[in-house]
């Protein structure tokens, strides 16, 4: 009996030994599968993530872009206002003439030649004490125009009297009348036009 008992364990042990390799197998081939989904789901998850990381720093890049464009198109802007309009230079021409007057300067504009290559010749003659006109070129230098200048000849024209208590910038006064030597000075420049 005892051996009969052990023969049904041991018939018991093996059919369940079977069934559990049987299980094992069907699991490891329904398993498997899945789990090889499971790894290319994975790679296509890690593959998408590395194409959206690709397309944010695409989309940085053109955002990028166009900001630079955007404010190039402001620095264009800028850049359109400091060309003269040769259709109407007159505004370019009394701004000369008033900053004279502004710096005790007389300055009047003369056009030279018509002009070429989208760039117009002018000459400035300006009339004054030496510390005034030098102020004066000094003021023209900043001027928001692309200018070039070509030029500048200094003379004396004669002398004056002038009241050295009038302002000028950079130059101190006595608040006395004074006699001064009255120079003139030919300033050619060149101005980028507009075409």
């Amino acid at each position: 009996m005892k051996f009969y008992i052990f023969l049904k364990n041991k018939t018991v042990l093996v059919v369940f030994l079977l069934l559990g390799t049987i299980n094992a197998g069907t699991a490891f081939f329904i398993v498997k599968p899945l789990y090889e989904k499971i790894i290319a789901f994975e790679n296509e998850i890690s593959e998408a993530q590395k194409k959206i990381a690709y397309f944010d720093r695409r989309r940085e890049y053109f955002l990028g872009i166009g900001r630079s464009i955007h404010k190039e198109d402001a620095t264009l802007k800028r850049v359109e206002k400091t060309i003269l309009d040769i259709n109407s230079p007159l505004p370019f021409i009394e701004l000369i003439e008033e900053l004279g007057r502004e710096q005790g300067v007389q300055a009047k504009i003369l056009v030279h030649d018509a002009p070429k290559d989208g760039l117009q010749k002018f000459q400035i003659i300006a009339e004054g004490d030496f510390p005034r006109l030098f102020h004066y070129l000094r003021v023209l230098e900043l001027l928001p125009y692309q200018i070039t200048f070509v030029s500048a000849h200094v003379s004396s024209s004669g002398m004056a009297d002038v009241f050295a208590g009038e302002s000028v910038p950079g130059v101190s006064s006595s608040g006395r009348l004074t006699r001064t030597t009255i120079s003139k000075m030919a300033i050619d420049i060149i101005v980028r036009i507009k075409k």
